[in-house]
């Protein structure tokens, strides 16, 4: 695990010789440290510099990147883990190769100089790595298959730059700090900007199971997909979720270094526990959870609030017999919301990533690998947004009714817990008599039609969920729903935020759900295996009654969430609005509009702690940037 960069200048460029290379790599080398404290390398040739900052999970001593290959023809700076290198190397050891190291690095390399971009279809890892092909005069560039590992460039003036994160990159000169318009208008839509857009113009980001190829003697950039996720649904069997899912634990244990896991209260980090309990090792360290003090403030169902799930994680830890550590630390608090902002370097409207830099912090004390749950939800129905398009016989019931419905919840309050009923069923209601496209864009909306209306009236809506929904494959809704959930929000949303708060702690986080085998056989099993009427994730469900407490199997989906909602109405309401009015944003964004969405989120009358944190995010973030429309 570490963070990769590179810096390009097309031949006969100016202002591109090897020393001038030299500095802007090490420049952004210099912003990625905490992605990799432990080694450092660089190697230029040819108008080509490359470089890393490691993380040493394998082979402490033999993984030093830039790997270059014997003859001199090769040069790879890689990001991840490789989790079945072993059996690669194996295979290339018999095709005559020799290794001089134990690292997944050097199996890498060797894999692309006998394969070529073939090897993509061997991998089984979660990776960002680039080649430089001194012969060809090439630079090659792959994502991994889901999008785990982050890969961010530019293409400006004959110059092509790559880095692991993409505040590094506006550093250099040919970057202007643009907004791009695009790109606001898919975050207020949807709180996320879809491949290969980012907030920056000039700045772009490599789209999940897709390849790069920069050649700088033409200056030419070519992408191109490797991998696309298929499934026939209902191809899969559910009896065998067990086996896959242990299989899937137990080929992402591999390390050299102390490993743990998350857990919460929840079966999916029970049900990893579970299986990496079952696998054991030398290196594994049992458990890792946090609770959140929230002194003074209502008790939920959990102790210590609604935001802790430690009972639970307890009683997970000591039904599997394994090792927890817990620790109670200050609940995230608004104080601390702009180094946030900074760090994550993009803004955002996840109410769980300041409750996750805490945990990572903490955890990344004790381990320096944990295995975290993401993708679950995605392949196994997991959240309640699934039912616009996969609804219980109860909710379909109520559709003729549902303009009646809908007038008499838009008069109840929404209070103040961060799963409000009212709240989702205006969600709801809303979508009834929407096509399927538009009732999934639909449930997961940044902003209602009317809001974004009213605070950012030339914004056009994006449509790019309603057009991934349309190009699914044939299946039944939910099938589609979820392999558009999987084609943008987990990429450039949810595993955005695990790598980001992972790797500022210098955390490596991996997501044996997101096995590529494993996601195969998840996503092709039967609309039952996923939601059975109000059941969501029923053979997730099944799994964890034989092994878990029943208290954890029957705990319904509660999240990592911080009491953003409470922020907004303490306070950080009206510091929205003061420093919006100060912002070039108040040119789209209207402050009026913020205010008076602000007084309902604070009167009860709408849950908008999601929208207000967006707009939050967005304005400190154009300050601390210095991005300009």
């Amino acid at each position: 695990m570490c963070g990769i960069a590179g810096y390009c200048g097309a031949c006969g460029v100016a202002d591109t010789t090897e020393k001038e290379r030299a500095g802007r790599l090490e420049a952004l080398l210099a912003g990625i440290v905490h992605r990799g404290p432990d080694d450092a390398g660089i190697t230029c040739a040819h108008n080509v510099a490359i470089g890393m900052r490691r993380l040493s999970i394998i082979d402490l001593a033999g993984g030093h990147q830039p790997m270059l290959s014997g003859d001199g023809r090769y040069a790879l700076v890689f990001n991840g883990e490789i989790y079945n290198f072993r059996e690669l190397r194996s295979e290339l050891a018999e095709a005559g190769y020799s290794f001089a190291t134990d690292s997944d690095s050097e199996v890498l390399l060797k894999g692309y100089m006998a394969w070529g971009r073939g090897v993509l279809d061997r991998l089984d890892g979660m990776f960002a790595f680039a080649v430089h092909d001194r012969h060809a005069g090439t630079v090659f560039l792959a994502r991994d298959h889901l999008g785990i590992k982050p890969l961010y460039y530019i293409h400006l003036g004959g110059v092509f730059a790559f880095c692991s994160e993409p505040a590094p990159l506006l550093e250099l000169p040919q970057v202007r700090r643009r907004l791009d318009h695009d790109a606001l208008a898919a975050f207020l839509s949807f709180k996320y900007v879809p491949a290969p857009d980012t907030f920056i113009k000039d700045i772009k980001k490599l789209a999940a199971g897709h390849t790069l190829e920069y050649s700088p003697r033409g200056d030419m950039l070519r992408t191109e997909r490797y991998w696309q996720l298929q499934g026939r649904e209902g191809s899969s069997d559910a009896g065998e979720l067990a086996e896959r899912l242990t299989r899937a634990v137990d080929s992402q244990m591999v390390s050299d270094v102390p490993l743990g896991v998350f857990l919460s209260g929840g079966i999916d980090s029970g049900l990893l526990t579970w299986a990496a309990a079952g696998q054991g090792g030398e290196h594994f360290t049992g458990g890792y959870t946090v609770a959140f003090d929230e002194t003074g403030r209502k008790k939920g169902l959990c102790a210590g609030g609604s935001f802790d799930e430690s009972r639970l994680a307890a009683l997970s830890a000591a039904h599997l017999g394994v090792p927890l550590s817990s620790t109670t630390l200050a609940s995230p608090a608004q104080a601390t919301l702009d180094d946030w902002i900074r760090r994550f370097q993009e803004p955002f409207a996840n109410t769980s990533i300041p409750a996750n830099f805490l945990l990572c912090q903490w955890v990344a004390r004790h381990v320096k690998v944990a295995l975290n749950g993401s993708g679950a939800d995605e392949l196994f129905g997991g959240y309640d947004r699934y039912y616009a398009v996969h609804p219980p016989a109860a909710l379909r019931a109520l559709h003729c009714a549902a303009p009646l419905l809908r007038r008499v919840a838009d008069m109840l309050p929404v209070g103040g817990g961060k799963n409000s009923l009212v709240h989702r069923a205006r969600r709801y209601l809303a979508g009834c008599a929407l096509a399927p496209a538009q009732k999934h864009a639909g449930s997961i909306r940044l902003f209602t039609d009317t809001q974004l209306a009213a605070i950012a009236p030339g914004v056009v809506p994006a449509t790019f969920v309603q057009d991934a929904f349309a190009g699914a494959p044939q299946g039944s809704l939910l099938y589609k729903a979820t392999w558009t959930d999987m084609q943008t929000m987990l990429p450039d949303d949810y595993l955005t935020l695990v790598d980001r708060t992972s790797m500022a702690a210098s955390l490596e986080v991996r997501v044996p759900f997101l096995a590529r085998d494993f996601v195969q056989y998840a996503f092709s099993l039967p609309p039952a295996a996923k939601i059975a009427g109000w059941k969501k994730k029923t053979a997730l469900r099944a799994l964890a009654a034989k092994h878990l407490p029943e208290d954890i199997a029957r705990q319904p989906k509660m999240g990592f969430e911080s009491p953003v909602g409470r922020w907004f109405r303490d306070g950080l309401g009206e510091a929205l609005c003061r420093q919006l009015a100060q912002s070039p944003l108040q040119n789209i964004i209207s402050v009026r509009g913020v205010q008076a969405l602000a007084q309902s989120h604070s009167a009860g009358q709408v849950d908008a702690a999601k929208p207000l944190l967006a707009l939050y995010t967005l304005v400190r973030w154009m300050d601390m940037y210095r991005v300009e429309l």
